[in-house]
């Protein structure tokens, strides 16, 4: 009998990403759901298959986060545009989540 194994870097069937960790937080959840404003790329099968790469979604209306001081809740009302070092605005997400 073969088992899906979420965190082993490979998408399996009754995954949404696999991102090769078991964490919370970074866009694939330690059970293999997409969390809510990411969107997640399947890897790229080269001569080895590489892991779920996970980034924020531009298109994200709502970013919220709770740790122990509290929530932080960002409500966007367009398509979030980041400006890069040299000036240049990009709908690409940097290190925004």
């Amino acid at each position: 009998m073969c088992v899906d194994k979420c965190g082993n870097g490979i998408r399996e069937d009754r995954e949404e990403c696999d991102d090769n960790n078991d964490l919370s937080r970074d866009g694939c959840a330690s059970d293999c759901t997409v969390e809510d404003g990411f969107i997640c790329e399947q890897g790229v099968a080269t001569p080895v298959v590489l892991p779920d790469v996970c980034r924020c979604d531009p298109k994200m209306s709502l970013a919220e986060w709770t740790d122990f001081w509290g929530t932080i809740r960002i409500v966007f009302d367009s398509i979030i545009s980041y400006n890069t070092l040299n000036g240049v605005k990009s709908n690409i997400p940097m290190s925004f989540c």
